[in-house]
């Protein structure tokens, strides 16, 4: 019906990012309501396989949610080796993209932040708060974007780009 395909369009309420284990009787998988907005996973270098891991399961599990090319994955990350072995293999379907030097992380925030803004002052309003609320309701669709960013590669060491990351992030979360 026409309602069930609104309503599968609608963002997740929660993100599977693993499973609990090591307890008696098992819990199952470890959730993180969507409503919160995101998550930061902070971690020693040695840990950095598990966080990787944890992060790709997030994304995967909201692939997963979503219909077929409903959201597009940024990451910025300037590391050789491909952190992201499942996620990269959405890339043929324009769903992965990788910014992997400090012009493209640049011109990726920035084109990130446009349509923030596009979407805040032209999409969004009482009646659609989110775009949650703005897919479900409109005849149109916009995409999700879930954006995976290794601090340590944002572009700029000055106060003004962090302040413009902040901003971004805040954008996202209301």
């Amino acid at each position: 019906t026409e309602k069930q395909s609104a309503k599968d369009r609608e963002f997740p309420w929660g993100i599977c990012f693993g499973a609990v284990v090591g307890v008696s009787p098992k819990i199952g998988n470890a959730l993180l309501p969507t409503a919160s907005g995101g998550m930061l996973v902070r971690f020693y270098s040695a840990h950095q396989t598990l966080a990787v891991n944890v992060l790709e399961t997030a994304a995967m599990s909201l692939v997963d949610a979503l219909p077929h090319r409903a959201i597009e994955v940024h990451v910025i990350d300037f590391a050789i080796r491909k952190r992201f072995q499942h996620l990269s293999a959405l890339a043929p379907l324009k769903q992965y993209r990788l910014y992997d030097n400090r012009e493209a992380a640049t011109k990726a925030i920035e084109d990130l932040e446009s349509m923030a803004r596009f979407r805040h002052h032209e999409l969004l309003n009482d009646a659609t708060p989110t775009l949650s609320d703005y897919n479900r309701e409109s005849r149109g669709f916009e995409r999700y974007r879930l954006l995976l960013l290794n601090l340590n590669d944002f572009p700029g060491d000055d106060a003004k780009n962090r302040e413009r990351l902040l901003s971004l992030l805040d954008a996202a979360f209301d």
